[in-house]
């Protein structure tokens, strides 16, 4: 094969190269646009923001809808169908139910801002977390 022969093979074969790098790059961007890990990671705040808003509403109305009498029919008393009563014990389970949802977002921030300090501090290593430990036994 003569010289010009050899510079447009040379050529092809770093055209394939290239190629497969940017095929490589592409399919490592899919990836990280599916993968709800990634996504959740680069949008904590709105998908929290989010949660909290849509938790206010949706109690909003649900509050307002057990709140107004039913239209139709009078509760004949002692049929059980009078107003709902909140007791001892549904204030409980609300008041445990906001301190999970509490240390659940006190988790993920604890872990966002580990997560910033490991990368921006070398051989930073995240202490051991008791709670964890406590919750799993």
């Amino acid at each position: 094969m003569d010289e010009g022969t050899n510079r447009i093979i040379d050529h092809l074969e770093t055209e394939r190269e290239a190629l497969g790098r940017n095929l490589d790059e592409m399919e490592s961007r899919v990836k990280d646009m599916t993968d709800p890990k990634v996504f959740f990671d680069k949008h904590t705040g709105w998908i929290l923001s989010a949660a909290i808003a849509g938790g206010f509403i949706l109690s909003a109305a649900l509050g307002k809808a057990a709140a107004q009498p039913p239209q139709k029919s009078r509760p004949v008393p002692g049929d059980g169908a009078g107003p709902v009563k909140f007791g001892a014990a549904q204030l409980q389970r609300v008041g445990e139910t906001f301190d999970t949802i509490l240390d659940g977002l006190v988790d993920v921030v604890s872990d966002k801002l580990y997560s910033f300090v490991a990368d921006a501090v070398p051989g930073f290593q995240k202490p051991s977390d008791g709670r964890q430990r406590a919750r799993s036994a």
